[in-house]
């Protein structure tokens, strides 16, 4: 973040104040230096002012907690995914597609999300989430790839040629001829015993169920 001023980061959020920006940028300074995501043990380092002036502890946590109360928050997201693009270096050879389902009391948290590696680092790139419990289905995961395809448009890039990696959840014959007409090429485990074969007629790629 350091390499950019907070007026050329707050291009990427237009709804949002250069306050709202300014504590966008504390709070990842101080995720990185505390190496943990805990507000309350991050908040050493939030009291740690410009030129190294302490300013008062509960002043800089309340900075903290204020930015998740912004307004506009999915517009927000939208800025963070397009603000990883244009920064730093990916190499748009592979994506990698995944879910992670978790619960906090009686909320389901189930992301679907789509990213690639920078420095054998997964680095997401796009999510979206599913508001239940469960496996993503094709409309989820053209959602997905649709709105990562946005984010990179506007980085100057494409998915276009890319694989696709991903495990046995993202499988489905629908899901694969709307990959190919992405012209995305993909590596996806299938279930045990089912088999696809890949076959090309008069032009058109169809998928034929092998059974073994």
């Amino acid at each position: 973040m350091n390499l950019l001023t907070s007026s050329k980061i707050k291009v990427f959020f237009p709804r949002h104040t250069l306050p709202c920006v300014k504590n966008f940028i504390l709070l990842m300074t101080c995720i990185l230096q505390s190496r943990t995501v805990c507000l309350y043990k991050c908040r050493d380092k939030a009291s740690e002012g410009k030129r190294g002036k302490k300013i008062n502890i509960t002043s800089g946590y309340i900075r903290l907690i204020r930015f998740f109360k912004m307004k506009h928050i999915e517009d927000f997201i939208a800025g963070i995914s397009s603000l990883m693009v244009s920064i730093t270096e990916l190499d748009m050879q592979y994506l990698i597609v995944d879910r992670t389902n978790w619960k906090r009391g009686a909320k389901n948290f189930n992301l679907l999300t789509i990213g690639n590696l920078m420095d054998s680092v997964f680095m997401p790139l796009y999510w979206i989430q599913l508001n239940r419990r469960g496996n993503s289905n094709t409309q989820d995961r053209k959602v997905l790839i649709e709105g990562l395809s946005n984010v990179i448009k506007k980085a100057g890039k494409t998915i276009k040629g890319s694989i696709l990696l991903a495990d046995r959840e993202f499988i489905g014959q629908l899901w694969f001829e709307y990959l190919l007409s992405k012209d995305l090429s993909f590596v996806i485990r299938l279930r045990e015993k089912m088999y696809f074969e890949l076959q090309t007629c008069t032009g058109k790629k169809n998928f034929i169920k092998v059974i073994s």
